[in-house]
Formats: structure tokens, C-alpha cells, sequence
């Protein structure tokens, strides 16, 4: 299995370039992402996969969970629609660009949200 981190302004691209993720690497992965750049958001463009192991599927779960209480955006990019793998609440698009396009939205209603008093 191969990837490669590419880190952009405002997140870092993690890409495999590979039909499967090996049992653990998406744990791994995450790992040297945090170690390297804690404060990213996080697209994850899967457009060759053919299979989502159960496994693989819970890492993801878990670092969705992750990003988003570190008040950051976590996106997957070109999931094929065939693998039949369910992943409530995370935001899927079919193209890195529009998940970048996701991901400056998501940082401005981030800034517009902390820049309201609402008890006035």
C-alpha cells in the first residue's frame, strides 16, 4: 500500500494509491498526520479503493470524530458509490477541488461563528 500526504493551505491530502488500505494503516496514518500537523483540516481522496475493510471504515469513524472536535474539517473525496460503505455525517464530494471548496466554507462559518456575541 502506498499514500502520500500533501500538505496545502488550510489542510493536508492524503491519498492512496493503491485499490485497498492495509489493516491499521489509516490509524497510522493519521498518527504521523497529527505528529507533523496537528492543527489541519483533512481531505481523504479515495478514488482507487475497491474495498473498505470494517476496520477501515472505524478508523475513518474515529478520525472524523477527531478533526471535528479539534474544530476542523474532515472530507472524503471520490468515493466510489459501488463500495456500499456507509459514512453518516462525514462530508463526501466527488472531486479534491470541491472539497477544498467545502473546506474554505466550512473555515468561514468557523470565523463568522466565533465572531458573534449571541447573548446580546
Amino acid at each position: 500500500m502506498s499514500y502520500s500526504i500533501n500538505i496545502g493551505d488550510k489542510h493536508a491530502l492524503v491519498e492512496f494509491n493503491s485499490s485497498d488500505i492495509k489493516l491499521g494503516a489509516i490509524a497510522a496514518i493519521r498518527k504521523e498526520l497529527h505528529v507533523q500537523h496537528p492543527n489541519e483540516n483533512v481531505i481523504l481522496n479515495l478514488p482507487k479503493i475497491t474495498i473498505l475493510t470494517a476496520q477501515n471504515i472505524t478508523d475513518i469513524k474515529e478520525w472524523f470524530h477527531a478533526t471535528k472536535a479539534a474544530n476542523h474539517s474532515f472530507i472524503i473525496a471520490s468515493l466510489a458509490d459501488d463500495l456500499g460503505v456507509d459514512l453518516p455525517n462525514i462530508e463526501q464530494t466527488p472531486t479534491i477541488s470541491e472539497a477544498r471548496d467545502m473546506i474554505f466554507m466550512e473555515e468561514v462559518e468557523r470565523e463568522l461563528g466565533a465572531s458573534f456575541d449571541f447573548d446580546e
